[in-house]
């Protein structure tokens, strides 16, 4: 089937597809014409409708308003009561013989009917469809009815509309019989026509126009458009396809013929077609003639280097027959070397792994058992990375196997691996890749020596010595701070008391006064210096008590907000209650302040929040190892109050700095707001933590003890 697809005429096809659009097209537009024409013949319908029954219903307008309220007056004056004629007594005879005049003179192919249930006369009683409107109409439901309906398979324009509405001058022939004329009573029975409701409908006018021969004419109209139609758009059909034949079918032709020529005898390369019209031809059968040409350059050329490799391979196949004795002898020594090999890598106290381009393993040597928990054949075409490598650490040890897989020298590599039981042992490994000539050429040749207790001993020892280290500098800065501390609070309060003396003797009047005022203040500044100084060695004789934190923190809030720069927002997140802890109120006010202020400083000038959080955390030895201030004696339950700020954040160089005395970042900073939240904190025995991201803001925890 593929192949008689493949030898279809595609100009064919083409014409086919355009032909099919013309038919369509004809087809399209007549049918719209057609509906067009329908419905003018439904609104010329309507019309003609409406003008019958505006024509009808004058004359019951006439008679029930004019005529008959006369007639009765005459009547009544003349005593003749039960007098009745329907010929210029009855609206509705008056309507039936008037149309029977009207219709032929007008539109006399129509049907006109005024319904109405158990009427007096039989050519007025209501059909089913009839009496369905009629008591749509009393019930309010339906003020019109139009469709089109067909009528002995003709169809018809039906359109149903409110007749009469019972008047009281209507009453003197429909309403009680008793009081009906004799003569009606006589002329019709009692039981039709009569006890009538006035403001009720108790007819209505059907009307039914004939569409049959308009229809017709829509057929009729439509199929003679397409038949014009059809006559230019063949002479378009025929046009295009000699067109799209001469241009472009033509020169595809002898393109084809060209190339099977070309499939049959390979003499015909080179032959060149004549160039058709049309630029895009053309242009194919240029490049049609340049392959040709190209082809059978190339197939000359070709079959010299056939010639010339052939006689290559004689000359190989000569040397290869003397090389395999050789090979022989040294593959008898490789053996021997390999059975060597192999027993060194089975007792070595190393893991020994071969792994291929892809990163799976290839081999194994069955130390890896004893360190991991795996079987050697467990991990044989496993993927190491995915299987042994901690997720965090993947993209390195990837960028590390990329380098050393395709040559690159590397250095030794110490990374965790994630054992069967779920433990980690560090593995200290080195690279190779094996090189042509070699087992395995092409894979790479790591070996990985269990460093994970080495490494616990040199951290260990780090630790300790980090600890001394820190112990040290604290106890010489505590030691330096509180003598500065002492000394410069003695100096202060010499001048204090001097300054107040001055002040008692000359009076305030003296221009002397407001300098000493002024040197007062600036002494009480340089007390609080001392003050926060004192509080870093825990020498500032704060009395502990039990505390309620979430308390005191929004008894804080209104100093802490106007403390800050008034660019910054201080936001809250605090429980409903915490458990107590031991300490000073005015010491964790303190606290509060400085952290606060030291991150709203981080804005430098801009927008920005500072968020105050208090929760109880479990203090693990996870969690006191990550501690920038540490005096914590055990493991156990600690409220933790969190300061938080998106502001510039500290380079990582200055976090161990941070709580020294002295040092700051700030212009007119004195370096000793964090180094008294340290003192603090020592003196509660709890810890301080700080996390920073540049850009992005810096997170400072203090831990403290709950009170058991």
């Amino acid at each position: 089937m593929s192949g008689i697809s493949r030898r279809v005429n595609t100009t064919f096809i083409a014409n086919v597809v355009i032909g099919v659009f013309f038919v369509l097209f004809s087809l399209v537009l007549a049918r719209m014409v057609k509906n067009q024409l329908h419905q003018h013949a439904i609104e010329d319908a309507t019309e003609k409708a409406n003008i019958i029954f505006d024509h009808n219903l004058a004359i019951h307008h006439y008679f029930n308003q004019t005529l008959i309220p006369s007639l009765y007056r005459e009547i009544d004056s003349l005593g003749m009561d039960s007098l009745f004629n329907p010929v210029w007594m009855s609206s509705s005879y008056a309507v039936r013989e008037i149309d029977k005049l009207f219709a032929p003179a007008n539109y006399g192919d129509y049907y006109f009917k005024e319904s109405a249930i158990d009427a007096r006369n039989p050519d007025n009683e209501a059909d089913s469809l009839e009496t369905a409107i009629l008591g749509e109409f009393n019930r309010g439901e339906e003020i019109g009815y139009r469709a089109i309906r067909y009528y002995n398979k003709e169809p018809y324009f039906v359109i149903i509309k409110r007749g009469r509405l019972v008047e009281s001058s209507c009453l003197q022939c429909h309403g009680a019989p008793e009081k009906a004329p004799l003569q009606m009573l006589e002329t019709y029975s009692p039981n039709r026509s009569f006890n009538r409701q006035e403001g009720t409908f108790f007819s209505a006018i059907s009307i039914r126009i004939p569409l049959a021969s308009a229809y017709a004419r829509a057929e009729t109209t439509s199929d003679r458009l397409l038949l014009l139609m059809s006559i230019p758009l063949l002479i378009l059909f025929i046009l295009q396809y000699l067109i799209y034949k001469g241009i472009i079918g033509k020169p595809l032709v002898r393109l084809r013929d060209q190339a099977n020529l070309i499939s049959s005898d390979e003499r015909h390369l080179g032959e060149q077609i004549a160039i058709p019209y049309g630029k895009e031809m053309a242009e194919l059968t240029v490049s049609f003639n340049d392959l040709s040409t190209n082809l059978g350059r190339m197939k000359t050329n070709l079959e010299q280097i056939v010639a010339e490799r052939t006689e290559s391979l004689r000359i190989t196949n000569e040397t290869l027959e003397a090389d395999i004795t050789k090979r022989k002898v040294i593959e008898a020594e490789l053996k021997r070397e390999h059975a060597f090999v192999n027993s060194l890598v089975e007792t070595a106290p190393a893991i020994i792994m071969v792994r291929d381009t892809s990163e799976s393993i290839v081999s194994l040597n069955p130390f890896v058992s004893l360190v991991t928990g795996y079987t050697v054949e467990e991990l044989r075409g496993k993927s190491w990375i995915n299987t042994f490598v901690p997720p965090d650490l993947k993209p390195t040890i990837e960028l590390v196997f990329s380098s050393a897989i395709v040559g690159e020298k590397t250095s030794s590599f110490t990374n965790p691996i994630l054992c069967k039981d779920g433990s980690l042992r560090h593995i200290r490994w080195y690279h190779t890749k094996l090189e042509q000539g070699e087992i395995k050429a092409g894979q790479l040749l790591s070996i990985g020596f269990d460093v994970t207790l080495e490494l616990q001993a040199a951290e260990e020892a780090r630790l300790i010595e980090t600890r001394l280290l820190q112990a040290q500098k604290e106890e010489s800065m505590t030691t330096l701070a509180g003598g500065m501390a002492h000394d410069f609070n003695n100096i202060l309060t010499g001048i204090i008391g001097y300054a107040e003396l001055v002040i008692a003797t000359q009076g305030d009047k003296s221009n002397v006064t407001g300098y000493m005022k002024t040197i007062i203040n600036e002494s009480m500044r340089a007390a609080d210096i001392t003050r926060q100084m004192l509080a870093y060695v825990g020498k500032t004789g704060y009395r502990r008590a039990e505390l309620n934190l979430v308390e005191l923190i929004r008894s804080a809030l209104p100093l802490l907000s106007t403390t800050i720069d008034k660019q910054a927002t201080l936001t809250t997140n605090l429980p409903e209650s915490v458990s107590l802890v031991l300490a000073d109120s005015n010491a964790i006010t303190q606290l509060l302040l400085n952290l606060v202020v030291n991150s709203s400083e981080s804005f430098q000038g801009a927008a920005g929040k500072v968020n105050i959080k208090l929760s109880e955390v479990i203090m693990d030895e996870q969690l006191i190892s990550q501690l920038a201030v540490n005096t914590i004696n055990s493991e156990g339950r600690f409220i933790c109050i969190e300061v938080s700020d998106n502001g510039c954040g500290i380079p990582e160089s200055n976090i161990g700095k941070l709580f020294d005395p002295f040092f700051t970042t700030k212009f007119f900073g004195r370096g000793l707001g964090l180094a008294a939240v340290a003192g603090i904190v020592r003196s509660l025995h709890g810890g301080v933590s700080v996390t920073s991201r540049l850009d992005s803001g810096t997170t400072i925890k203090v831990y403290l003890p709950i009170i058991e």
